[in-house]
């Protein structure tokens, strides 16, 4: 049912126009707008303001000249409620200039009176499938934008809860990207004592990214309870083999996979940003990698496993290249507010970098998701 709203003075013309949406089925037949049709009729602008108010019509057919209110000056207040509606002018007037002022007040169309049905018709065909597209397309981004923002909240809702893990002290920044994507962060007491900590960014954005980190996420999960991590290369290349067959399209993940104990880690760097290591305000990075995960290019002889003692008082930082997609901010800046210096704690430095995103990103989402985490071994 397409709900039709008439605004005339002239009684002749409002009772042509509904006569003409209610029996002339063949020619709506024929030009392939064959829909039912709700016709209200104002006699003056006063009254076809509050019968738009009241019946949310569908399409407005609306002439120029009437007493009580221009139609240029409704038409305006029409588009004021109901910004996207179909208002159509059917007018004596066939002054240029009037046309123009109907226009730019919002108007879909101006047509000239006398007119045939059948050219109505037509017109209003073409602006009511427009008018529905652009109802169906805002209210799929609506729903997108719902979908986004469960997205953002679920991942959210999986980060640690807790900023000690065994004699690990660690905590994290995370910030989601408007389209969120696919970043992921955990630290995880195994039976041992060791304590296994990763980070990875799946490619893309939107909420195939998102569902896509959940999935890696347990499927980790699954690996550790049902498995434990006796060897880290096995377990990355069990992620592998587990993940394999959600990555299609061109998509794969990034990421940092690592075990902590007695003053050393060992860690595989799967195509994603350096790990870094801070100790008194020094630098040291490690920026070799194999290939991403998800596609099928990693095996057991071209998967490095790197070893490195921690020094007393060493800060470990992993981090994802969100951060580099920060408008200002580049690595020089980065590694600048990391030496600027002494940091003793991870939070010293989480605290620090906050600040500074939130200055940089002045309130806006980022580009990118955002991913830190530092970690320390207690003293």
């Amino acid at each position: 049912m397409i709900k039709i709203l008439i605004i005339d003075e002239n009684d002749d013309h409002r009772t042509f126009l509904k006569y003409a949406f209610t029996e002339e089925k063949q020619i709506l037949k024929e030009i392939g707008f064959d829909e039912t049709f709700e016709v209200y009729e104002a006699k003056d602008g006063i009254e076809g303001m509050k019968m738009a108010q009241v019946f949310e019509p569908d399409i407005v057919i609306l002439e120029e000249a009437l007493k009580d209110i221009s139609g240029i000056k409704l038409c305006q207040r029409i588009k004021g409620m109901y910004n996207n509606i179909p208002i159509i002018f059917l007018t004596a007037n066939n002054d240029f200039r009037l046309k123009e002022m109907a226009f730019q007040s919002g108007a879909s169309d101006y047509i000239v009176k006398p007119a045939h049905p059948y050219e109505i018709f037509i017109r209003i065909k073409k602006h009511y499938e427009y008018y529905e597209t652009q109802k169906k397309l805002v209210k799929t981004l609506e729903n997108y934008e719902k979908d986004l923002k469960i997205a953002r909240s679920v991942q959210k809702n999986l980060l640690p809860k807790t900023k000690k893990i065994n004699n690990v002290l660690f905590d994290y920044i995370y910030i989601s990207s408007h389209n969120t994507s696919g970043d992921m962060l955990e630290v995880i007491s195994l039976n041992d004592g060791r304590v296994f900590a990763y980070m990875y960014d799946i490619s893309g954005h939107g909420v195939t990214s998102a569902l896509l980190s959940i999935i890696v996420k347990q499927e980790i999960e699954q690996i550790v309870k049902n498995e434990g991590i006796n060897n880290l290369k096995e377990m990355v290349l069990k992620l592998e083999d587990n993940t394999r067959e959600y990555f299609f399209d061109g998509r794969y993940f990034t990421g940092i996979f690592s075990i902590i104990s007695n003053n050393e880690i060992e860690y595989a760097n799967m195509a994603h940003r350096e790990l870094i290591f801070l100790n008194s305000g020094n630098l040291e990075y490690d920026s070799r990698t194999d290939f991403p995960l998800g596609v099928g290019l990693i095996n057991k002889t071209n998967l490095n496993i790197f070893k490195r003692k921690i020094e007393k008082g060493t800060l470990i930082l992993f981090y994802t290249d969100g951060i580099l997609d920060i408008e200002d901010f580049d690595d020089e800046k980065f590694y600048e507010t990391l030496t600027s210096k002494k940091y003793y704690y991870p939070m010293d430095i989480v605290e620090r970098l906050k600040k500074d995103f939130d200055i940089y990103l002045d309130g806006r989402f980022p580009i990118d998701d955002i991913s830190v985490l530092v970690l320390k071994l207690e003293e």
